[in-house]
């Protein structure tokens, strides 16, 4: 059997070894494992797929994550990115406000985060139609005419 070369991490002070790798690493139980050019061979007990569920925040295309990682994700990890996604779906309590506004403008609703998807890179905020004022310019009636996505 030809062996499998892959690059590995090892946190400080364990005796787990964190494969580094665009690809799965297959080592059964029992397999035996060379580290470097040492020529002690170390048996592998188990092995596990990493899971790490912590939320993240996003900017300038980095994601960062609280807490030390470093022997677990390595640049060239292969990651899959699961995210929550909310949109507008519905409008009340329109309170008053010092703008006056007509029928058919448009408002956008501003704040959090927008997510963006290969639909749509940029993201998008909430937009809201006016559809109905008083003679006083405020408004009564909105309707959701794009739901946005915020993540």
């Amino acid at each position: 059997m030809k062996p499998e070369i892959f690059e590995a991490s090892i946190e400080k002070g364990s005796n787990k070894l964190y494969v580094i790798s665009n690809r799965q690493v297959g080592v059964r139980n029992g397999a035996f494992i060379k580290l470097g050019v040492n020529d002690i061979f170390y048996r592998a007990e188990n092995s596990e797929t990493i899971n790490l569920r912590r939320k993240f925040t996003a900017e300038d295309k980095v994601l960062t994550i609280k807490g030390n990682y470093n022997y677990k994700l390595i640049s060239g990890d292969l990651l899959k990115i699961n995210y929550d996604e909310y949109e507008a779906v519905s409008v009340s309590d329109i309170e008053p406000h010092s703008d006056k506004y007509s029928v058919g403008q448009k408002i956008y609703a501003q704040g959090g985060t927008t997510s963006s998807s290969a639909k749509n890179v940029t993201g998008e905020y909430t937009e809201l139609e006016v559809k109905k004022v008083d003679d006083d310019g405020q408004v009564l009636a909105l309707s959701i005419s794009k739901p946005g996505t915020l993540g």
